[in-house]
């Protein structure tokens, strides 16, 4: 009996561990340690997306205002139920997040995020912009905003967000809504 015990205690410590994440909203618990990929360069509010070096994206549903320019900086997530806690070297303000991704770069796949790259020129946006991906995808704007920006084919990133879907331009700070064509 004792040479079993050696088995039965991870398991038990695992559901002791378990269950006081399940009925503690405040236990916060090491999800990774990374760095940002590429550099942070601007205002960081409400809707900004952080990609890591894991390939995790988050997405900030934090009401705050911050201006950083960082370059790749190292970064501990936290977790806690499905809320993330991002503390990033060079900046003091904690970042409330949710997870965007599970870890596969396929939306067929249960995956909620989308990576390619502009298909050609891109201008910006104007209201209605149709944007044509690189994966043969065709998307429109949805969601009214004008804002010029020159770049030949820019990363983008769509990702759900509540009923619809947006998308993050390389370049651009602000997601923008958006709803798929083809």
């Amino acid at each position: 009996m004792k040479n079993n015990f050696k088995y039965i205690y991870p398991i038990l410590l695992l559901l002791f561990l378990s269950s006081n994440t399940l009925f503690s909203q405040n236990s916060w618990e090491v999800f990774e340690e990374t760095t940002i990929e590429s550099k942070i360069n601007g205002s960081i509010k409400k809707g900004f997306i952080f990609k890591t070096a894991s390939q995790n994206i988050y997405e900030v549903i934090d009401y705050i205002y911050l201006y950083e320019y960082l370059y790749s900086p190292e970064v501990i997530v936290l977790k806690s139920g499905d809320i993330y806690k991002l503390y990033i070297d060079g900046i003091e303000e904690t970042l409330l997040c949710k997870k965007l991704n599970n870890g596969s770069k396929n939306m067929s796949q249960g995956n909620e995020v989308i990576e390619s790259q502009i298909d050609g020129d891109f201008e910006g946006f104007e209201g209605e912009t149709i944007i044509k991906l690189m994966n043969g995808q065709v998307w429109q704007q949805s969601e009214y905003y004008y804002h010029y920006y020159y770049h030949f084919m820019p990363k983008a990133m769509i990702y759900k967000s509540g009923a619809g879907y947006k998308i993050k331009v390389e370049g651009i700070d602000k997601s923008v809504g958006v709803v798929k064509l083809k």
